[in-house]
């Protein structure tokens, strides 16, 4: 059975845009078939200003792979790229950073996932490139479109459409 699987990833280390392209190629090699990935997007890193500013995007695919194998691989790419994970529950530089969005229609919560991603409604990084995959996708938590989610979305730091990949 094929999986709808919605990620995204942001960097703000390094060659930022080598680094998500990187990450892509993993995940094509490895995980998924994808079908869509949005523009790229700069950001001041959310919630410490800090921090580096980051690309985000999001990709769209399918995949054959359960969830638990699916948080596995990335958690395996985001190492061997070198991502150190941080014992903190504060916001760090990145070299990457991939999150899973959404998997399928499912709503699971776990001590070390939670799906659909529990803040993507309340951040720009994420909503804006989303808007670009599928702003008709309804979150099946909220039961909204990202459009709607989008307009709710009371962030206030604004994402930079900057090139696609």
């Amino acid at each position: 059975m094929e999986n709808k699987l919605i990620l995204s990833l942001g960097s703000n280390l390094g060659e930022r845009k080598v680094n998500i392209e990187k990450a892509i190629s993993q995940l094509e090699n490895e995980l998924i078939e994808v079908e869509a990935i949005s523009s790229f997007y700069e950001t001041e890193a959310w919630g410490n200003e800090e921090l580096n500013a980051f690309y985000n995007i999001a990709i769209r695919g399918r995949t054959k792979r359960s969830l638990e194998d699916c948080l596995r691989q990335i958690k395996k790419i985001e190492i061997e790229m070198g991502r150190i994970q941080s014992n903190t529950n504060s916001y760090q530089n990145r070299i990457i950073d991939i999150d899973i969005l959404f998997y399928n229609q499912e709503i699971r919560k776990e001590e070390d996932l939670v799906i659909p991603h529990p803040r993507l409604h309340l951040r720009n990084f994420v909503l804006d490139p989303l808007m670009e995959l599928d702003k008709d996708f309804i979150h099946p938590l909220y039961l909204k479109t990202i459009s709607e989610l989008k307009a709710e979305c009371e962030d206030k730091q604004n994402s930079i459409r900057m090139l696609t990949v």
